[in-house]
């Protein structure tokens, strides 16, 4: 896989650290319980772990959803949708 830069590797970071590690390690605490009162456990720390992510996922979508706004209130650097080509699709065969 190529490396990326800027916001999608800060993206996949953020991913890696907020979503995917705290998600596999409640699984493997599941996965290495001794007992079914340690297993019991595990469970209501991944429900603990799925509730953060859900809100850590919210939180991103909301940030994102408010760095657009604010970037629709700073003049356009790029061309309009006048000014770009057209795409043109091929239908699959």
């Amino acid at each position: 896989m190529s490396e990326r830069s800027g916001y999608m590797a800060e993206l996949d970071q953020w991913t890696e650290d907020t979503v995917l590690r705290p998600i596999n390690r409640a699984w493997q605490e599941i996965a290495s319980a001794q007992s079914q009162e340690e297993r019991d456990g595990a469970m209501e720390g991944l429900a603990e772990v799925e509730s953060q992510v859900r809100r850590a996922i919210r939180e991103k979508a909301l940030e994102s959803y408010h760095n657009g706004r604010r970037s629709k209130d700073q003049p356009s650097t790029g061309r309009t949708a006048e000014e770009r080509p057209r795409r043109r699709f091929t239908p699959h065969k």
